[in-house]
């Protein structure tokens, strides 16, 4: 209906309302309802929708349309509840239960009923499951509905062997606690037995209840259906519960039943939402870890074919393997990974192996995650002075990576820096880091945040090298002193000699923060 045609509507109500007569409100069918203007409406209820009302008015026979925002809000919301249009649930009762996080990234809830040094037992319902201790990561205390932990007849024996006296007022109480828990034929024994025993106690609150109650009553049944559809849920199965609640939906014997369930797919679809970005943001990078574990055991593995896995495929291989874990289609989980909102800041070190990178070892990152250059931080260390020529920094920087290259395989005796055969000779812990550093900065998953230069001594140089670099300081150390004495041609001389030592001497370490 238009605004317009609802404005007439409200009119007519209004100059009608105050013709309404006595015989009109004596009559046997009337239903008195209160408009939201103040106005007093004498009608027969003939149907009703979730739109409104169908009434024949009594002072003048007219079938007309109210809608439920015509009628004063307590009005409404009394004749929707009526009606079966609203479900009254009330309050949850929450309990204490505990989140078990396994070490797989999956996790768990219920309540703990038994333990010993080596297993738990978790309880959900009527499920209970033993769990070894070196399958836990972590043991989270959380507060969660009761009845998605414990059989409502549980909570019902216990609350009842807890009432201290056989009183009005504690029947009243333990029959609000169970209409909480959709427990509503118990709740109906016990606001009967509180009548019973003191008819003067909350009479017309008691009275209204049991009227309230009564189609929820009847329908116990299909409650506990629902009640057990949304126990998946609390084990994380939330398209299980969601199909489950979906073929409910049909068998609802009331609208307000019908209503209420689809309410609880949308929150359990919110729930799913919620765990799955949780799961995803906080799993992605130890998922990746694994992965690269793994991969980086086969001895086989080539570095340029790890470079090329890393940057092209372990991140789909991580998508899928978190999709599996959680039922989801893996596009899923990157999106969700895509357009995360938080994540923790992560760190990897390309160790002895930085000089693999070549110039894009000293390369940083601005506030936006875009690479500059390269850093004077690294470039000062390097020996390149203030104003200096780039062609010879790029020299310095040349034969530093190559001096790198030969200390990093100078155990193995090798004379020449060659990237594949550092690569095949280091342990599986180093080649995993590296790995992990380079993932995190060239596959595009990450947003690099942070690059750290950390300059290492590096105590695998040969006894010649030893030998050759303690003459070196001795000459500088002579140089020093024929300047201080002001014989002076040392300072050229001296400059590339600190340079050399700081080639040889010392081994850049790349680290890489992101998130």
């Amino acid at each position: 209906m238009c605004d317009e045609r609802r404005w007439r509507v409200w009119l007519g109500f209004a100059l009608l309302g105050a013709m309404v007569g006595a015989s009109a409100a004596e009559a046997n069918d009337a239903e008195e309802l209160r408009l939201r203007k103040g106005t007093i409406l004498y009608v027969e209820i003939l149907d009703s929708s979730e739109d409104g009302l169908r009434v024949k008015r009594l002072d003048d026979g007219g079938v007309i349309h109210l809608y439920w925002d015509h009628l004063a809000e307590v009005e409404a919301k009394r004749l929707r509840r009526q009606l079966g249009y609203d479900f009254d649930e009330g309050e949850q009762v929450m309990v204490d239960a505990v989140r078990v996080r396994f070490r797989t990234g999956n996790d768990r809830v219920g309540v703990i009923v038994a333990e010993d040094d080596r297993t738990i037992t978790l309880a959900d319902g009527e499920t209970r499951l033993p769990i070894d201790r070196s399958r836990i990561r972590e043991i989270e205390p959380i507060r969660v509905p009761a009845n998605e932990v414990y059989e409502i007849e549980d909570l019902y024996r216990e609350k009842l062997a807890a009432m201290d006296s056989d009183s009005a007022s504690d029947h009243f109480e333990l029959a609000n606690y169970l209409r909480k828990l959709d427990a509503w034929n118990r709740a109906k024994i016990h606001l009967e037995r509180a009548r019973e025993l003191d008819p003067d106690f909350e009479t017309e609150t008691i009275t209204n209840l049991l009227e309230t109650i009564q189609p929820f009553v009847e329908n116990q049944k299909y409650l506990d259906e629902v009640n057990t559809a949304m126990r998946l849920a609390s084990r994380k199965q939330y398209q299980e519960c969601i199909t489950a609640l979906k073929g409910l939906i049909a068998a609802a014997p009331t609208p307000a039943l019908k209503t209420n369930v689809e309410e609880r797919i949308v929150s359990v679809q919110e729930r799913e939402n919620a765990y799955i970005s949780n799961y995803v943001e906080k799993e992605w990078w130890d998922t990746i870890k694994r992965l690269i574990d793994d991969r980086v055991g086969d001895r086989l593995l080539q570095l340029k074919e790890a470079q090329t896995w890393a940057t092209k495929s372990l991140g789909d291989e991580t998508a899928e393997k978190m999709a599996q874990r959680l039922g989801v289609d893996a596009r899923r989980v990157r999106e969700v990974w895509s357009n995360r909102s938080r994540s923790k800041i992560e760190r990897a070190n390309y160790t002895s192996g930085t000089f693999i990178l070549g110039d894009k070892a000293l390369v940083v990152y601005d506030d936006n995650g875009q690479p500059v250059k390269s850093s004077a931080e690294a470039r000062r260390a390097m020996g390149a002075t203030p104003g200096g020529s780039s062609e010879s920094f790029q020299r310095r920087l040349q034969e530093y990576f190559k001096s790198s290259g030969r200390q990093a395989q100078s155990q193995e005796g090798r004379a020449d820096s060659d990237p594949d055969a550092w690569w095949n000779e280091q342990k599986s812990s180093i080649r995993s880091q590296w790995l992990r550093a380079y993932y995190g900065e060239f596959s595009g998953d990450m947003k690099v945040v942070r690059v750290q230069f950390n300059y290492s001594r590096d105590h695998s140089l040969p006894p010649e090298a030893e030998e050759q670099l303690r003459q070196q300081r001795e000459q500088q150390a002579r140089n020093q002193n024929r300047g201080r004495n002001g014989r002076g041609g040392g300072a050229g001389r001296r400059s590339g000699q600190n340079d050399q030592i700081r080639m040889e001497r010392f081994r850049l370490e790349r680290t890489v923060y992101f998130r």
